[in-house]
């Protein structure tokens, strides 16, 4: 393949990836976590003060809401630690008229953090296994309807994976052939993940692990640098990686703008059983992170102990955790496709060029990228109650992606001949028709295994389906079919009445006409309704029969019709 063909292919992919999320954009309201995680983007870059929402770090929030600073939009004027969701309700009330608009500028700066990952992925991949390698793997970002959905919308799980991913490949760069340079690239990449998404602190631990293999993962380099794996003794991997753990603990302070308490570690109360354990054994050492940093990181702990809403899982909500989880939500939220060629490129063996032989192995950085992905899966999903959502292990998606590549490399070709290549389209096509059979409602993909996205309420909820995002998509339906008012038990915290919509809240008996209800609330999810006024709480007995009734229209997937 010449460069300028695989150069077109590559911008083709994303100019597609790119254009399907930006026609997806006005299709959906704001989702649950994006209506409070712009007010509070805003509000950091407005006021310095962290507290409002700390149980994500603030840099991929800030990215987001940087249109927001030439829009200046109204802000209320007091806000309280920890409360989010009621300041972002105060937010919408000051901003009705221009509240969409705000919203589709806030999903702008997230579609080219996606855009980024992209490249990112496709230079990846390209790096080890060839032009065509990097193509397959571009090919299953560009076309995955998990991050078709999720780069649309204005949360932190798109820029979490791309600083996820920078920080693992910046380390690999590094301990390939480590010199000062790519010490201090590894740092910052390393404090950007921090600063991205909690889940990154798991990187800390690889790193170190790393620096101890670095002889094995280390190439020889072209010319004597600094750090010459020859003489990389354990005193300079000592240095070197104090160097870069130094550049990351700045990072993370500057990102909270240098954030300081005069607490000490043992004066400070936590809720979470990890921090008061690690609190006992050491309260004598000073406060370590900003403490906006380590407030929220002790709510995401404190949640995922003990979540204080319930689960869903086939069909029925839970307390607590169920390990099969993820690797169902896995199985049938991943495409197909995806699915076989991951496996496909860990299990084939492929075939030695030089010696025309058949062999099944991994370089050292396949095994890094590997362990990469089982140690943060474990420690993702390792007791944790918070089992809401696919998207958490989003981060890993970018990894699985570029081993995929391997299967464009000449050793595979070689081996299997034209058939291989038959059977590489076979699954490229399969991956684009499932994909544009779904636009724009990609946040509601099922596969064939989950039996599609008409199914999917009977086996996962929440981020994985309805997440409040389909107000649009009923305002069209009533106006399309000029109906003057509708019965509502809307799942979303967005007031549907900024979409034009004529409503009721559902009660009981439900008056004759036309009734919408989530599918959350369909299914029995106990989630307050904070758009009206007073704030109510779903009556969800009454909503129980509809279940057992069959919906004339469906709004996205997520929305039910029904004709009282």
């Amino acid at each position: 393949m010449k460069s300028w063909q695989e150069r077109l292919a590559a911008a083709g992919l994303l100019a597609l990836f790119a254009g399907l999320v930006a026609a997806g954009l006005p299709r959906h309201s704001p989702t649950v976590d994006e209506f409070a995680h712009l007010p509070a983007g805003y509000h950091y870059w407005k006021s310095g003060d962290f507290s409002l929402y700390a149980k994500n770090p603030p840099l991929v929030k800030m990215i987001a809401t940087l249109p927001w600073l030439i829009l200046q939009p109204a802000r209320p004027d007091r806000f309280s630690k920890g409360q989010a969701w009621r300041y972002a309700t105060e937010f919408m009330r000051l901003n009705q008229a221009d509240y969409i608009r705000l919203f589709s500028w806030g999903r702008v700066p997230i579609i080219f953090l996606a855009l980024l990952l992209g490249i990112g992925i496709w230079r990846g991949s390209r790096r080890r296994y060839g032009p065509v390698g990097g193509l397959i793997s571009l090919s299953c970002f560009c076309l995955c309807p998990n991050f078709l959905a999720h780069s649309g919308l204005a949360t932190v799980d798109v820029g979490a994976s791309l600083f996820f991913g920078a920080a693992v490949f910046a380390g690999l760069w590094y301990f390939e052939r480590p010199s000062w340079p790519r010490a201090g690239l590894a740092g910052t990449a390393l404090g950007l993940a921090q600063l991205a998404k909690f889940t990154s602190i798991f990187l800390i631990p690889l790193f170190l692990l790393g620096a101890a293999l670095a002889p094995r993962l280390a190439r020889e380099p072209e010319g004597k640098g600094l750090l010459h794996p020859k003489s990389y003794s354990s005193l300079r991997r000592l240095l070197s990686l104090t160097v870069i753990l130094v550049i990351t603990w700045l990072i993370l302070w500057a990102g909270y703008r240098f954030e300081w308490d005069p607490y000490a570690f043992s004066d400070l109360y936590f809720r979470s059983q990890s921090l008061k354990w690690a609190q006992t054994r050491f309260d004598f050492l000073p406060l370590p992170v900003p403490p906006s940093y380590l407030d929220g990181f002790d709510a995401q702990l404190a949640d995922a102990e003990h979540n204080k809403f319930p689960n869903y899982l086939f069909g029925r909500w839970y307390e607590g955790q169920k390990w099969y989880y993820f690797p169902f939500a896995i199985a049938v939220k991943t495409p197909i496709p995806i699915l076989l060629a991951f496996l496909a490129a860990l299990f084939l063996r492929r075939r030695d060029l030089s010696t025309a032989r058949s062999f099944w192995s991994w370089s050292p950085q396949e095994v890094a990228l590997i362990v990469v992905m089982i140690v943060v899966y474990l420690g993702l999903t390792w007791r944790n109650q918070l089992q809401i959502g696919l998207r958490y292990l989003l981060p890993l998606y970018p990894l699985a992606y570029i081993l995929i590549g391997r299967l464009g490399g000449p050793g595979f070709r070689q081996r299997f001949g034209r058939g291989y290549v038959w059977v590489l389209s076979g699954l490229g096509v399969w991956l684009l028709i499932g994909t544009l059979r779904i636009h724009p409602h990609y946040l509601a993909y099922f596969n064939e295994l989950g039996g599609g996205p008409d199914r999917g309420y009977r086996i996962l909820l929440d981020s994985n389906l309805d997440w409040g995002q389909d107000l649009p998509g009923l305002a069209d339906y009533l106006k399309e079919h000029q109906i003057a008012k509708v019965h509502l038990a809307y799942f979303g915290h967005v007031d549907p009445a900024i979409y034009g919509i004529n409503y009721e809240p559902f009660q009981e008996p439900n008056p004759p006409g036309l009734t919408a209800i989530s599918v959350m609330y369909l299914m029995g999810f106990p989630y307050k309704i904070t758009y009206t006024q007073p704030q109510s709480s779903p009556p969800l007995e009454e909503i129980a029969p509809y279940r057992n009734r069959q919906p004339y229209a469906k709004i996205g997937y997520s929305i039910f019709l029904y004709q009282d």
